[in-house]
């Protein structure tokens, strides 16, 4: 499992909130009226996004990549009055279809700081684990806590994750480093500006760059990596990825390549 999540977030990096640029002003926003539309896995549907009529993405419809077309599971999302995510549902549609719903409760500075998680059944949710946030000065999450496990983040200058660490009592007593990450490309993050697929990379483990990374290094539990990858990118003429194609080498010599393809509608 912790390898599927660290896989996932190479491409899944997350953005909590608009980057600043050292003089506290907003950065390029060039991209910014573009709504994702979908992703395809080595040409496989993966993900497809719908909307309302008042732009707020409503639902996620994610696609099992070894299939073409069977529907794996859908996101659905709540709003309340000002237009901050309270929650988002996910509905496993393939066994043993088990349902979750994740809860989202903001600080006055408007942060998350906590998020439940409960599985669906015909009675109703029943809670199963609630996790805290913490964060920097700067507003970047830092750490993500749940018992006495937890992720912790390192940044670069551009507010870029650098390093993802984990401590899981159970299984070590001390943090361990899971994957670093860098080569961030200045660009916009695939997900700059879908702030629901951001919140369903984070309770996936997803760090919060503001970019996208150009190669990473993942140990588990080794001291020497156990894989790396080299990404390259193709982008539009609003500076979002279109496309990412991501090579992972073992330390045994065995490599893979998979290409992500994103579509969006720019208004």
């Amino acid at each position: 499992m912790i390898k599927k999540l660290i896989l996932t977030s190479v491409l899944l990096s997350l953005v909590l909130g608009c980057k600043k640029n050292d003089d506290g002003t907003s950065p390029d926003l060039q991209g910014s009226d573009c709504l994702i539309k979908s992703e395809t896995i080595d040409g496989k549907p993966y993900r497809t996004y719908e909307y309302d009529d008042d732009q707020k993405l409503f639902r996620i419809v994610q696609n099992e990549t070894k299939a073409n077309n069977r529907v794996e599971k859908r996101f659905s999302f709540d709003y309340d009055q000002s237009g901050r995510v309270t929650a988002f549902r996910e509905t496993n549609l393939l066994a043993p279809f088990n349902n979750y719903q994740y809860e989202m409760h903001y600080t006055a500075a408007g942060l998350i700081d906590t998020v439940r998680k409960s599985q669906i059944f015909n009675s109703g949710p029943k809670l199963l684990e609630t996790y805290i946030l913490e964060y920097d000065s700067q507003r970047h999450l830092t750490k993500y806590k749940w018992g006495d496990n937890y992720w912790r983040y390192e940044y670069d200058n551009a507010k870029n994750v650098t390093k993802w660490f984990a401590k899981y009592p159970s299984v070590a007593p001390i943090e361990g480093l899971l994957a670093e990450f860098g080569n961030y490309d200045g660009k916009h993050n695939t997900y700059a500006f879908s702030t629901p697929t951001q919140l369903i990379n984070l309770v996936g483990g997803g760090g919060a760059s503001a970019q996208n990374p150009g190669s990473f290094k993942f140990y588990e539990a080794s001291l020497t990596p156990t894989q790396t990858g080299v990404v390259t990118y193709k982008y539009n003429e609003h500076n979002l990825p279109t496309e990412a194609s991501i090579s992972v080498f073992t330390a045994g010599g065995a490599s893979s390549t998979q290409v992500y393809k994103f579509a969006y509608e720019c208004l």
